[in-house]
């Protein structure tokens, strides 16, 4: 990724960083220039608020600059690179570095079950947790290319096929929880994928609706969207 530029000619010169600094020299210098003009306990009063002021104005920069340092550029200061990819990357960094620590536990201790399937969780999409933790429940094996619908209370969720393989790839084939029976066309979980889909109720990963043609779990609101798609879906699919 390409850094942000700077300035461009023909760019507003009031960014976030100028107008914070222009801010913070304004309010200092009448303050300063006040401090002349009083004395006794208001002189005093005001000493400490120029001296605390700037202390506050620098922690509350750093904060911002460590997590969300992508505030501080105006969209004209990115040049080439469309500030919605730049956010989206900085969002996703600390997710990105916790992927990267739990690679290095389980490469430091491949037995280390609840390292490695930390890693996977992390990775994972939600579907083929879902997926995993229905064919566990269920006692089921799943075709590769399945209609789903997932529903978390807070509103989350998610509808969609699968479609040659859970997201797209047979990625969890390669971790070892899945493996594919009659002739690659239908997913089976392995002892570890059982494990796993235990693992994952234990840490409270399981939504609170999840539908196949296979089976599911939960109810949905009457007359959603979900749900009208759920009975369109299982009439096409009814027999499946």
């Amino acid at each position: 990724m390409t850094r942000p530029a700077t300035q461009q000619k023909g760019s507003s010169p009031f960014t976030p960083l100028g107008i914070v600094a222009a801010f913070v020299a304004l309010t200092e210098t009448v303050l300063g220039i006040a401090l002349t003009q009083v004395s006794n306990g208001v002189q005093i009063a005001l000493t400490v608020f120029v001296i605390v002021f700037p202390l506050l104005v620098a922690g509350g920069f750093f904060f911002i600059l460590w997590h969300r340092a992508y505030v501080f550029y105006a969209p004209s200061e990115y040049g080439n690179v469309d500030p919605e990819q730049f956010m989206s990357a900085m969002r996703a960094a600390p997710i990105v570095a916790e992927q990267v620590e739990l690679a290095r536990s389980v490469g430091a201790d491949p037995n280390n079950l609840e390292a490695r399937f930390s890693l996977i969780d992390a990775m994972a999409d939600d579907v083929e947790c879902q997926t995993i933790i229905l064919m566990h429940d269920q006692h089921l094996e799943l075709p590769r290319s399945c209609p789903y619908v997932f529903r978390y209370k807070g509103g989350r969720g998610g509808t969609g096929q699968t479609g040659g393989g859970l997201g797209g790839r047979d990625r969890m084939v390669g971790t070892g929880l899945l493996r594919t029976v009659a002739g690659g066309e239908v997913y089976s979980l392995t002892d570890e994928g059982h494990s796993f889909a235990k693992w994952l109720v234990a840490k409270g990963r399981k939504c609170d609706f999840f539908w196949t043609p296979k089976g599911g779990w939960g109810e949905l609101e009457p007359n959603s969207i979900e749900a009208k798609w759920v009975e369109e879906q299982s009439g096409r699919f009814e027999g499946f």
